[in-house]
């Protein structure tokens, strides 16, 4: 995991079976993103139910102690049908210890998330739905979370989206992470 200033990035490897063959020559594969809001997980839920967004049921994630017990650490709520083959989904903590951890980590950060942009074709009803999600757009289709993290589509004939850029920065510089993992 890697904490900015409005956001956290996590990096996992995973063997992607469905991944589209066109792509298999990806070094790096940004599968999805996370949302985290202050309502509850059960409350977005419902909050959805009245849209034409499919979801899972709720999914808790847990890690194992030293000890090896058991702790539940979130609840996660995926948005199935976005996006398609690109990961949406809420989290909400279920203890103060990561949340914490990462607000103070957070604050020291010299790095904050900046943009990213999305290969694939944007149709009205993805716009319908991103602004369903709580996204905020701009009349050239930029669209925004409530940390200033921006994202677009760049126009593609693909209904399979790619994550072609995704830039942190700090005061001193600018890194394009697929640039630097795929070099």
């Amino acid at each position: 995991m890697f904490a900015c200033k409005n956001s956290i990035i996590e990096l996992v490897y995973f063997e992607n079976s469905i991944q589209n063959q066109q792509f298999t020559n990806l070094n790096f594969w940004i599968s999805g993103f996370a949302l985290r809001s202050s309502n509850s997980i059960e409350g977005i839920k419902m909050n959805l139910q009245n849209t034409n967004l499919q979801m899972s049921d709720i999914i808790i994630q847990s890690v194992q102690d030293k000890e090896g017990k058991t702790i539940p650490i979130s609840k996660i709520l995926l948005i199935n049908n976005s996006l398609p083959n690109l990961q949406v989904f809420f989290i909400e903590y279920l203890n103060n210890f990561l949340l914490k951890k990462y607000e103070s980590v957070s604050e020291e950060s010299d790095w904050k998330i900046s943009n990213f942009q999305i290969n694939s074709i944007l149709t009205e009803e993805k716009d319908k739905q991103l602004i369903q999600l709580g996204f905020n757009s701009s009349e050239n289709l930029v669209y925004s979370d409530k940390n200033g993290i921006k994202f677009s589509f760049r126009k593609s004939d693909s209904n399979f989206p790619v994550i072609n850029s995704f830039n942190i920065e700090s005061i001193k510089e600018t890194i394009d992470l697929v640039q630097f993992f795929e070099n």
